[in-house]
């Protein structure tokens, strides 16, 4: 019979940083590098509005949505922009959902989507 285990491993050559047991990697879009959450429990990549305005050149869609969180949180987004985001040397095409600088205490959440 195997046995099948959950766990959770960070690359050793990865550059992050650890608070609380929380995870951060430092994350960079349009030459601007911030700070950023890795959440496995998220689903969406999410930013603050405050953040985005450091970014340059970069246009939210008008499409607000609703997303829901534990303990029935619920989060309305301002809209959402792709952009290349670099993390750890690795470049990826991503959406972030950017919400109020107040609905979120990081820079930036990066979810496993």
């Amino acid at each position: 019979m195997i046995k099948s285990e959950r766990v959770n491993t960070v690359d050793s050559k990865m550059e992050t940083a650890s608070e609380g047991g929380k995870i951060f990697v430092d994350a960079t879009i349009n030459g601007f590098t911030f700070n950023a959450l890795v959440d496995t429990g998220c689903i969406a990549y999410i930013m603050r509005y405050d953040t985005l305005l450091m970014l340059a050149e970069i246009e939210l869609t008008g499409k607000k949505q609703r997303m829901f969180g534990i303990g029935k949180a619920v989060l309305t987004t301002l809209g959402s922009f792709t952009a290349e985001m670099t993390v750890e040397g690795l470049s990826l095409n991503v959406t972030f959902y950017v919400v109020r600088g107040r609905d979120i205490p990081y820079a930036a959440v990066i979810g496993n989507d």
